[in-house]
């Protein structure tokens, strides 16, 4: 006959006791280890949400545009539009009206009454040609459209976000090239692009606060690579060599004009700086973000922000 198993009988096994204590400190112990998971993950923050004016005709661009851009970034994006009738020919009489958006998407004519528009480093992004036969458009030409970013945008990365995204060929582009609108070469889309700058430790200290607050405002990243002229050349020739030429740097900062660089696809950027300190640039020839690096180079040595 089987007899029950009796734990109390045997020596190889005993019933575990475990205390009042004991089962408090593990509660306790499982609770604090929920506590530090819980924190690690991300949090979703509030939707941020985007204003966004632009001209009547565009309305089923920006409406096709905008909701894959909230559906890829996770935003709210709201329109409203100003009508065409003569806008070519108007300024932005009513610039108080535009004042409530975020970004304001207008032939360049209609920003000509706008004194930010002429300042160099203003960020307006091209983003579409209204071709001459459309019925927008009542010139000769074609006409560029402009992204700008409004002044008092309390959003200007997710601004120019968007900008950016209208330009870029796979998302914007795409959109407007299917309903009959003139493309124009923007940047590969990217949500943080990232450029790569050869320096040296000087320059890089007169360029850090600004280059902080560029991507702030843009929402990129910038990364900075402190080298000797000589550690330069030979890690741009190494680069160069090597089966990954993406890694070449963007830009290259230089105290004065070196023999090397000519070995190198670079070339030398015009700048509007009268500071007798002032690096020269070197850019690649190629870039997949050219109108971010033109933006960055304005936003560097603009006269009005140079110390």
């Amino acid at each position: 006959m089987m007899k029950a198993f009796d734990p109390a009988g045997t020596k190889h096994f005993k019933t575990p006791k475990y205390t009042g204590v004991f089962l408090s400190l593990l509660s306790m112990f499982v609770l604090a280890s929920m506590l530090v998971v819980w924190k690690q993950i991300p949090k979703v923050e509030k939707s941020q949400k985007l204003e966004v004016r632009a001209l009547s005709c565009l309305r089923q661009c920006m409406e096709s545009i905008g909701s894959s851009f909230e559906e890829e970034m996770s935003v709210e994006v709201s329109f409203s539009y100003f009508p065409n009738e003569g806008m070519i020919r108007e300024t932005l009489s009513a610039q108080k009206e535009f004042a409530i958006s975020d970004l304001s998407v207008l032939p360049e004519s209609q920003f000509l009454d706008d004194p930010s528009s002429r300042d160099p480093s203003a960020e307006r992004i091209p983003v579409a040609f209204i071709p001459q036969s459309h019925s927008a458009n009542s010139t000769t030409e074609s006409v560029l459209l402009f992204a700008k970013l409004n002044g008092n945008t309390q959003n200007p990365q997710l601004a120019l976000q968007f900008a950016r995204y209208l330009a870029a060929p796979s998302r914007g582009q795409f959109v407007f090239a299917k309903n009959g609108f003139g493309g124009v070469n923007g940047d590969l889309w990217s949500e943080r692009p990232n450029l790569t700058i050869f320096m040296n430790h000087a320059h890089d200290l007169q360029f850090a606060k600004r280059m902080e607050d560029f991507e702030m405002r843009e929402g990129v990243s910038l990364q900075r690579n402190t080298l000797s002229p000589d550690k330069m050349e030979a890690t741009l020739k190494i680069i160069s060599q090597s089966d990954a030429p993406e890694f070449l740097p963007d830009l290259v900062f230089l105290g004065q004009e070196s023999l090397w660089m000519r070995n190198f696809s670079y070339v030398l950027m015009p700048t509007s700086s009268t500071n007798p300190s002032a690096p020269l640039v070197y850019a690649a020839e190629e870039t997949p973000f050219p109108s971010i690096r033109k933006r960055l180079l304005t936003f560097l040595f603009d006269r009005k922000k140079e110390t």
